[in-house]
């Protein structure tokens, strides 16, 4: 458990003195994808705050509603997964939620009446080292790791003064406002290159060919390829670590010999990965722009990649992958009973549209400026979260004090 100095104007209390602890939604599966807002297992472990709006559905009734309900102060916690590491990651509620519930594999903490708690602070702090510290102490391994409610109940919470919780608040949020502009601009810049591609396929239906993704072109690849032995260490990102076009950072790092069984694939400069999985939506670039980060991590073999033959044909590699429309194919050919999958088998049923070779090559006159502003935005998005993520620990253990800033 930690054992650090606080400032002796700090509180530090046990997690079930301010919470109430609370379980979880559960439903079949033929309720979901309907009706009412749920907040997923991977909307948790994804945002550190309950997004402004829930994308996610799921018929429930007045009474779950109500007894699974989302407000303002409330913190969700993952309650169990294959990994310590991803045990209990947190996210906050700033508003109510009318209407919306929780899922069954998280767990709601609700602040107890005449507790000064902000949540735009405690958000940060449950992202912290000092609580995923006691976290990765106390949490037990069988087939999965987790944390019953009298463990959760006795971990410890560090709580500075209002203005102080408020000082630290302002100086984290600063750098996910900043985060969020430059995703705001990459959703822009994504709506772009899509309507010039579909411009492009408009242009001379003619010269169109509609042909499976894996039949022989001088365009890209299909690639099968594993990793081969490494010498230095890397950060592997599963699935569950990339969001839309993004990956959610994080600083792990592994070895050749250490490397979790699914990670097997090492991204290459002009590469588009997708994942196979039904019902997600992970697309990921990799050029000249972001080779710094595709030299120094691996990926998961449920991601599926293709290799573009030269820069001037990745911008159509990627807007063709990136469209609604492919996966919309890509998710009607996705079988299995527990996890459906893209097969490779079923890979080759998919059809896009080529146009010809001189429309391809506008189009990258067009979107290759595009395809790098996005790029460059990613990788600021990562310094930000990076310097973030190394503020946290420090402002809300007290270790940098914020008592005297001007804020």
């Amino acid at each position: 458990m930690p054992t650090q100095t606080i400032p002796n104007w700090w509180k530090k209390v046990r997690l079930g003195e301010v919470y109430n602890i609370s379980s979880w939604l559960w439903k079949w599966r033929k309720y979901f994808w309907k009706w009412f807002p749920f907040l997923s297992y991977k909307t948790i472990f994804n945002n550190f705050f309950v997004p402004e709006k829930l994308e996610d559905l799921v018929d429930t009734t007045l009474e779950e509603q109500e007894k699974f309900s989302i407000r303002r102060w409330d913190v969700f916690l993952t309650r169990t997964s294959e990994v310590i590491d991803e045990v209990w990651m947190s996210c906050v509620a700033l508003k109510d939620y009318p209407t919306a519930t929780f899922n069954w594999f998280s767990k709601r903490l609700r602040p107890k009446k005449g507790i000064d708690i902000l949540p735009e602070y405690i958000a940060y702090f449950f992202r912290s080292d000092y609580f995923r510290n006691q976290v990765s102490n106390v949490c037990s391994i069988i087939t999965r790791a987790s944390l019953n409610n009298e463990i959760l109940n006795s971990l410890s919470i560090l709580l500075p003064p209002l203005p102080v919780q408020r000082k630290v608040a302002s100086i984290l949020s600063a750098y996910d406002e900043l985060i969020e502009n430059n995703n705001k601009r990459i959703k822009i810049l994504e709506s772009m290159g899509e309507k010039g591609l579909q411009m492009i396929l408009s242009e001379d239906d003619q010269k169109i060919e509609e042909k499976s993704i894996l039949e022989e072109n001088q365009y890209f690849r299909f690639v099968r390829e594993n990793v081969k032995k490494f010498d230095w260490d890397k950060i592997y990102y599963a699935t569950a670590d990339i969001d839309w076009i993004n990956i959610v950072w994080k600083w792990e790092k592994i070895n050749y010999e250490n490397k979790p069984s699914r990670a097997q694939k090492q991204p290459v400069i002009n590469s588009v990965w997708f994942a196979r999985m039904i019902d997600t939506y992970k697309v990921l670039v990799f050029s000249d722009e972001n080779k710094s980060i595709a030299d120094n991590i691996l990926l998961s073999s449920w991601m599926v990649w293709f290799q573009a033959t030269n820069d001037i044909y990745l911008p159509f590699l990627f807007w063709t992958i990136n469209s609604k429309d492919f996966h919309k194919i890509k998710d009607s050919y996705c079988t299995g009973a527990t996890q459906r999958a893209l097969t490779n088998d079923w890979l080759k049923m998919i059809k896009i549209k080529f146009p010809a070779k001189e429309n391809i090559i506008k189009f990258w006159e067009f979107a290759k400026s595009i395809l790098d502003e996005i790029l460059n935005l990613q990788l600021q998005n990562q310094n930000l979260k990076q310097t973030r993520d190394l503020l946290i620990p420090q402002l809300v253990s007290g270790k940098l004090d914020v008592d005297k800033m001007e804020i």
